[in-house]
């Protein structure tokens, strides 16, 4: 469908060579390459083409609309596939992040002098997960002749993580002075529990927020309105404006119709633009836009 060349250009323009750089390393840790991902989006794209055909063959689709679907289609698909990536590396430095009191306790464990290797070692086959496996990946490079500094560095490069730079540094400075530091291991380690901590308690505040919005913006809001549509298509109009008492247009039901579709729409996007605040990530304001829009006009046709 296009060449793997063009394709990283095309992406590259988009997301910026920068964004571009970081994303072709998110691809990596997930052992998958851009021409991987690239068949991914096509493979995807086709299923959906299917879908819309099937759809078209019994009428259920209009045509323009299956034309404009495919048109728009497959950027759709890199794009959504795009931001899937940055959310399992999003999810990929949360665990790092949990993992990394632990990891700093049991650093802060290791006698006095004790090589950074060793240490390396040991964290690297306990069961920290991402974490772990990023050690493994610095013990492999120093293997290799890589010195353990760039090693240690290296990890901070592969995982743009403020909290894990800040214990990289930690590493480094301690193994170049070669001063215990148990202490401050185990200090940082306090830091970072209470600073979860609180985290989690300003979640669990907003998470009441969040689910309102979700249920009213999804299931609430939709239901209302369709019960609201069902009682105004009962009324005759024509019976008031036979009366004399009143001069009602008889379009008027109709563009109230066209109304509620439109308010569904902008209410599904501003409560999704503020649930993506809420979990202070703006990249979830189109996944949970394409996830209560249609959720949204599928119950207000059917109930």
């Amino acid at each position: 469908m296009c060449d793997t060349m063009d394709f990283e250009n095309v992406l590259s323009y988009f997301i910026g060579n920068v964004n571009y750089n970081r994303f072709v390393v998110y691809l990596d840790k997930n052992d998958t390459q851009v021409d991987d991902f690239r068949d991914q989006c096509i493979y995807f794209f086709a299923g959906v083409c299917i879908l819309f055909s099937i759809l078209l063959a019994f009428e259920i689709l209009p045509l323009f609309v299956y034309f404009f679907l495919i048109v728009v289609g497959f950027p759709i698909v890199v794009f959504l596939k795009y931001l899937l990536v940055l959310y399992k590396e999003e999810k990929r430095q949360k665990e790092i992040e949990e993992s990394l009191p632990d990891f700093l306790l049991q650093a802060s464990l290791f006698p006095r002098g004790t090589d950074i290797t060793a240490v390396m070692l040991f964290i690297a086959k306990q069961k920290f997960g991402h974490l772990s496996r990023e050690f493994r990946i610095a013990l492999d490079q120093i293997n290799k002749g890589v010195s353990v500094e760039s090693a240690l560095r290296g990890i901070s490069v592969r995982n743009r993580n403020k909290l894990l730079y800040r214990v990289i540094n930690f590493l480094i400075i301690g193994y170049k002075s070669g001063k215990d530091m148990g202490f401050v291991f185990s200090k940082l380690s306090q830091d970072l529990l209470e600073m979860q901590s609180v985290e989690r308690d300003r979640y669990s505040g907003l998470a009441i927020q969040k689910y309102t919005l979700l249920i009213s913006s999804a299931v609430l809001v939709p239901l209302v309105l369709a019960w609201v549509a069902s009682i105004v298509s009962e009324i005759d109009l024509t019976a008031f404006s036979s009366s004399g008492l009143v001069s009602l247009n008889p379009d008027l039901l109709k563009y109230a119709t066209y109304s509620t579709y439109i308010y569904l729409f902008e209410f599904s996007l501003i409560a999704s633009f503020f649930i993506a605040i809420i979990d202070s990530n703006w990249k979830k304001f189109v996944i949970y836009a394409l996830l209560i829009t249609p959720l949204a006009y599928i119950i207000f046709f059917l109930f």
